[in-house]
């Protein structure tokens, strides 16, 4: 099989996914291979990747900086089949909260402040949620209003109705014929995770021929078989987490990750790059 290189998170935020991604990617196309990176779901905040939103609105496409940086590394060309499914996330005014520990409970919930959903995959097509939109402060709401007009197609939807339907088999589809447009075009795909959710779709699991799960500071390296036999084995998708993964399985190798500038300056263990270099250059002979 071709190399499928799943890189997940062990914590919820920052662990290092895009930018260990990045720089595995950018080192094997030095070598010669042909590298996708494939992002299924992407989820980020129109208050911290504010200059983003105004980019996606003047290129008429959602999505965000992870995939901004992928692009600009020629690591997505298409961002359709990289990216088929990016939400954008809202913030809350803490001043309409009598109770402080409500809003700090409802900003936690990255689903409750959804605001956008874009799906790309036959063709693009938007899903606002006009009243996460409303409660947002004030200058935002206006401006994410008169916004999203550029991208056209915005059907209005309810928050309960978007959750089933990122659920759903529907989506589950988009998210395969895209990885299997990648798989076409590519010797090497690396599959992005999202938050600590151990892989982004269940069905793209018999792909995968290895797992990394980093962390600030250490990866830990798994054969795709122990992806697969956690997979067949969870009965909830809420237990498909990394940390719940790594308790359960111990690593076939750990990787010390040293702090780099960036992905470029990021130093891989060179016996991780030539497994997959091998294992690309096996597939090509067959």
């Amino acid at each position: 099989m071709k190399p499928v290189i799943l890189v997940s998170g062990l914590l919820p935020y920052d662990s290092g996914k895009t930018f260990i991604t990045t720089a595995l990617g950018l080192t094997l196309k030095r070598r010669g291979l042909k590298v996708s990176v494939f992002k299924p779901i992407s989820a980020h905040s129109l208050w911290y990747q504010y200059r983003e939103f105004k980019r996606s609105l003047s290129r008429g496409v959602l999505f965000g900086r992870d995939v901004a940086i992928y692009m600009r590394m020629g690591l997505i060309n298409e961002i359709d089949y990289g990216n088929p499914i990016d939400m954008l996330i809202g913030v809350r005014d803490p001043t309409r909260y009598k109770i402080i520990d409500k809003y700090l409970d409802e900003m936690s919930n990255t689903l409750e402040n959804l605001l956008l959903l874009r799906t790309s995959i036959p063709g693009r097509r938007y899903f606002l949620v006009k009243k996460n939109v409303e409660r947002l402060p004030n200058p935002l709401k206006r401006e994410v209003l008169e916004g999203v007009k550029v991208f056209g197609n915005i059907n209005e939807v309810s928050l309960e109705w978007t959750i089933r339907y990122l659920s759903s088999r529907v989506v589950e589809d988009i998210i395969l014929r895209a990885f299997q447009k990648n798989w076409e075009k590519s010797d090497v795909i690396l599959v992005e995770s999202f938050s600590d959710a151990l892989i982004p779709s269940i069905r793209l699991s018999k792909y995968v021929t290895k797992l990394i799960i980093v962390s600030p500071s250490r990866a830990y390296e798994y054969q795709g078989i122990k992806l697969r036999m956690f997979v067949e084995n969870v009965r909830k998708t809420e237990f498909l987490t990394s940390s719940r993964f790594l308790s359960l399985f111990r690593a076939e190798y750990t990787l010390e990750v040293e702090p780099a500038i960036t992905p470029v300056a990021l130093q891989l263990e060179e016996r991780l790059v030539e497994d997959i270099m091998g294992a690309a250059e096996e597939c090509k002979q067959q």
